[in-house]
């Protein structure tokens, strides 16, 4: 009769605490995580801050996020990534008030700002640890600074600059979280951006005037292209 009693003790007991964990969200009851993420990605197109391109040199960005769990298998997120990067002018023809052509080739500046949100999901484990997939959009602020040779009075076809521009993108993540000591998240994945305004591209436009043209559609594919694709590794800490 005793063994009886407590069986059923026990087992009503796992039922207990199969039903809190199940009402439950989180890890150990800890919703929400703060911390920085790092991304990076291959300059195989455009230059990076180094001005350099090849598989082996790469566009890098810093970043903070912050992750609550909304219920036992998903969470939300707020991203804000911050990184430098260049515009490159190639064989930029030259033109003066007395006609005169020189080349080269020249680098602009772009610092680029972005704000973001994600709706995560876990389908295989408790969030926010495991493997995830995710949905979101960013909003990015790009400040371009033109070579100081586009300054000179006397060149009278450097591009419009019409800094800052903004750029509204669709983003796309997968990975996977891993949870050290009860506090720490590491974080690893990729991620995917494709813009959602892409008539700012100008994919199909060309300016044949080379002496009053814009700087927005070369900038925007440019930082399209710095965010198609990108490698992340992130720290979080839960808080509670």
């Amino acid at each position: 009769m005793i063994q009886k009693q407590i069986a059923l003790l026990v087992l009503s007991t796992l039922i207990s605490l199969l039903g809190i964990s199940q009402k439950a969200p989180g890890y150990l009851g800890k919703r929400l995580s703060l911390g920085v993420n790092f991304q990076v990605s291959p300059a195989l197109i455009n230059p990076n801050n180094n001005r350099n391109t090849g598989f082996f040199k790469f566009n890098t960005q810093l970043g903070a996020t912050i992750e609550y769990a909304t219920n036992r298998h998903a969470s939300i997120l707020a991203h804000y990534q911050s990184y430098n990067t260049k515009k490159e002018y190639n064989d930029f023809q030259i033109i003066d008030l007395q006609n005169n052509y020189s080349g080269g080739t020249f680098y602009g500046d772009l610092k680029v700002t972005s704000f973001g949100f994600e709706y995560r999901t876990y389908s295989e484990s408790i969030a926010p640890q495991g493997f995830y997939s995710g949905i979101g959009l960013s909003y990015k602020k790009i400040d371009l600074t033109q070579p100081i040779i586009f300054s000179i009075p006397s060149i009278i076809n450097s591009p419009k600059d019409e800094s800052p521009y903004s750029l509204l993108s669709l983003g796309f993540s997968m990975g996977k979280q891993r949870i050290y000591f009860n506090r720490l998240i590491i974080s690893t994945g990729v991620n995917f951006m494709i813009p959602l305004e892409l008539g700012k591209l100008e994919l199909f436009e060309e300016s044949g005037n080379i002496y009053a043209y814009k700087e927005s559609g070369d900038i925007y594919k440019r930082v399209a292209l710095h965010d198609l694709f990108n490698f992340k590794i992130g720290a979080r800490l839960l808080l509670f």
